[in-house]
């Protein structure tokens, strides 16, 4: 699913865990399945054209550990949904915008009961 970078830590040193990946998929179909356990305001700060901005950072439980979604267009879906619940997301693939721009990763976002 999500490709790990091997790396050598410096002798002593202890990798910090707890925090969460952030879920980076590749292929379409690739997906989990959890239940929100967080959800975070981070700000962004301004880059380029694009002003300083607050965006929805949430923690998904699976049974592989902690995985953080960060808000997109794509996943903007998740806003309706509050921590407790339960969530599958499964990538589909990009769709372009706009010609010059990077095109938008797309997401299908499903929950169990009542949105």
């Amino acid at each position: 699913m999500n490709k790990k970078v091997k790396s050598q830590l410096p002798a002593g040193f202890k990798p910090i865990t707890g925090g969460g990946d952030s879920w980076h998929p590749e292929k379409p179909g690739e997906a989990i399945t959890g239940i929100i356990t967080a959800v975070k305001i981070v700000t962004m700060p301004a880059k380029g054209k694009q002003p300083e901005r607050d965006v929805n950072l949430y923690t998904v439980k699976t049974k592989d550990g902690d995985i953080n979604l960060w808000e997109s267009a794509g996943l903007r879906a998740l806003s309706k949904l509050k921590k407790g619940k339960p969530v599958y997301v499964e990538y589909i693939g990009t769709k372009q915008i706009k010609k010059g721009q990077a095109p938008m990763r797309e997401f299908i976002v499903a929950t169990k009961g009542k949105v």
